[in-house]
Formats: structure tokens, C-alpha cells, sequence
């Protein structure tokens, strides 16, 4: 279980949600929306109409697969 958390860089309550669920065994990834689309990109297709696919990625190599992300 992956959770996605959408945050501004520097926001120090996702930086304490995000250290609470890591803590609780959930990993998670981070990152901030204003990104796009100079650093961060998302491509993205619907698979058999019940699922998605596809990557996040940023410059900074973020790599993620929207498959394994179970909340945001």
C-alpha cells in the first residue's frame, strides 16, 4: 500500500503525516502538484476499465506506479 500525498515543498504537517505512516509500516510518496509539468510528469491509461496504469516520475527520480498507489 502506497499513499500519494500531494504537498507544497517544506509543508511540515505532510512531512509529520508522511513520518506517521512510516512509522505505521505504509509507505508513501510525497510530492508537490506546483511541479507540473517542468518536473514532474504523469502518464496514465485505464487498464480493462476497472484500473489504472502508468508512472509518476520527476527530475529528481521519483519513479511510481500509479498501480500501487492505493490513496491520495
Amino acid at each position: 500500500m502506497t499513499v500519494l500525498m500531494l504537498a507544497r515543498d517544506g509543508d511540515k504537517v505532510a512531512e509529520r503525516v508522511a513520518a506517521e505512516l512510516r512509522g505505521r509500516g505504509t509507505s508513501e510518496v510525497q510530492v508537490n502538484p506546483s511541479n507540473f509539468p517542468t518536473r514532474l510528469s504523469m502518464g496514465a491509461h485505464l487498464s480493462n476499465s476497472t484500473s489504472w496504469g502508468g508512472r509518476l516520475r520527476s527530475r529528481d527520480g521519483l519513479d511510481v506506479e500509479l498501480a500501487g498507489i492505493s490513496a491520495v
